[in-house]
């Protein structure tokens, strides 16, 4: 009878320390992969409700690089649940839309996922999903080229050409430029503009018997317009701007023979003042070119070209403090290439 029941306590006892073997064999692979692995490590303490160590955990193998490739989402997950768990749903929102800016297709488990986080989540993918619309509203940086007409009679000089025979008005010529454009803000960009204008007129006999007096005026205006979008439905879009700038190299040649075969050319050049204002339309011909037409109204003068001076090549007349006169209307038409996003 003693022997059985000492038999029977012996096995008892070997089959309890066989299940605390296993208990402790199963459990030691788990615990260790933990100690190993900090992402484990944290998970655990959140598990257990320790979110302030949790977040620690986490935080610091995010920010020394323990975490690295496709973990970086799940990591970044777990620290913002962490951070709506000890209070910070202003953190929490921050991360989970850094999550978004990684991953935008990236959404929490709403399932598994207790009702205070996904609060804060869906918080975080309302704002995420306002940047994507105001990125969508913005327009692309471009570059364009064009060519035009518009006023340029220059009739204050065209007076002194008109003593010679010439027309009071002077041969305005094709205008031609090229602008870079960066955008602002949704609707609003930034133009920054060069033209080129120039003009020509001649008197209609010969001076001391010998040519004609050929007069030129150009001008180079550097433009910064802002320009606001009014209308785009994907093909048309329509513009408005306005700006203003110098009026570079604004140059002026009055060149003839004197005493029937010497050569004589007088110049000015001066920096006058420009100012525009219109609207702009494009029809897109592709995803990143458009052809861009537009009309202005514009002030474009460079005052008093040979100033003081008292030269005249004919019987009467003064060529002195006479104004440089583009302004009026211009219309052009070219092509505008868009980059970037």
């Amino acid at each position: 009878m003693i022997r059985r029941t000492l038999f029977g306590s012996g096995l008892g006892c070997a089959i309890a320390l066989l299940l605390l073997i296993a208990t402790v064999t199963v459990g030691m692979p788990h615990d260790a992969a933990a100690q190993g692995n900090p992402i484990a490590q944290a998970q655990q303490q959140y598990d257990g409700g320790k979110f302030a160590e949790a977040l620690l955990t986490v935080r610091n193998a995010i920010s020394t690089g323990a975490v690295m490739g496709s973990n970086v989402i799940g990591a970044r997950e777990l620290m913002a649940r962490c951070q709506v768990k000890v209070g910070d749903a202003a953190g929490a929102r921050a991360t989970f839309l850094q999550i978004l800016r990684l991953d935008p297709q990236y959404r929490i488990d709403d399932v598994r996922t207790p009702p205070d986080e996904v609060a804060v989540f869906k918080q975080a993918l309302a704002a995420f999903e306002a940047e994507q619309l105001q990125a969508k509203q913005r327009i692309p940086a471009s570059v364009a080229g064009f060519v035009g007409i518009g006023s340029g009679s220059n009739e204050d000089i065209g007076e002194y050409v008109a003593i010679g025979g010439g027309d009071k008005k002077f041969d305005n010529k094709t205008m031609f430029g090229m602008s870079v454009r960066f955008p602002l803000a949704p609707r609003w960009s930034l133009d920054l503009e060069l033209q080129r204008f120039r003009a020509t007129n001649q008197d209609s006999f010969t001076v001391t018997g010998s040519g004609r007096g050929e007069y030129e005026l150009t001008a180079t205006p550097m433009v910064v317009s802002v320009v606001y979008l009014v209308r785009d439905t994907g093909k048309l879009r329509a513009n408005v701007f306005v700006g203003a700038g110098p009026m570079l190299n604004s140059y002026a040649s009055d060149k003839f023979l004197l005493f029937g075969g010497i050569p004589i050319k007088t110049t000015d050049t001066k920096t006058g003042r420009y100012l525009h204002a219109g609207l702009e339309g494009e029809y897109a011909l592709g995803s990143k070119l458009a052809l861009t037409g537009r009309v202005l109204f514009r002030s474009a003068t460079a005052a008093k070209m040979y100033d003081g001076l008292t030269f005249t090549q004919y019987a009467t007349g003064n060529l002195g403090d006479r104004d440089m006169n583009f302004s009026g209307y211009g219309l052009s038409l070219g092509l505008r290439g868009y980059v970037g996003y």
